[in-house]
């Protein structure tokens, strides 16, 4: 193995010069260094593999979960502020359930893609499928969907 001082793209030992930017390749590093670049070659990988997986939850997940939490405070507030009505309470009942699914789902993603595999095992071996990307953009959009709606809800009560 050539790693080309210039621009760091591993080589084949067969290459005199570098095929990404034609600098002159100097002699093959030693097995030591050959093994140490593929271990880091290999962590590389693995740290990508975490960042791509659709039901990890990262930093934007976590805030939507906080948010949830925000508004289940406010939904409780609102109820006691708003109980003259009936409809508002169903209204804010409506806005409870939508936080705590938003919630569910931002921070426990493996409980609904469980449900969706069971839904799946009907027709096919769910068993060894994973999300895709779709499903992973839509669990976001639904948590995100659902606590701003949650949000606009109770908010609309208060302007009517």
């Amino acid at each position: 193995m050539k790693v080309c001082k210039k621009c760091g793209t591993i080589q084949q030992d067969d290459r005199f010069f570098c095929i990404e930017c034609g600098e002159k390749l100097k002699k093959a590093v030693s097995e030591a260094e050959e093994q140490k670049i593929r271990e880091e070659i290999t962590e590389n990988i693995e740290n990508r593999a975490e960042a791509a997986d659709e039901l990890g939850v990262d930093k934007r997940m976590r805030i939507a979960a906080v948010l949830d939490v925000i508004g289940v405070i406010f939904a409780v507030v609102s109820a006691f502020v708003l109980k003259s009505q009936k409809d508002n309470l169903l209204i804010i009942l409506g806005s409870l359930l939508f936080y705590v699914i938003s919630f569910v789902e931002a921070i426990f993603p493996n409980f609904f893609w469980t449900l969706t595999k069971l839904k799946i095992w009907q027709y096919a071996n769910a068993e060894d499928i994973e999300p895709s990307f779709w499903y992973g953009m839509m669990r976001k959009i639904g948590v995100w969907g659902l606590m701003i709606y949650a949000y606009a809800a109770i908010i609309f009560l208060y302007f009517i």
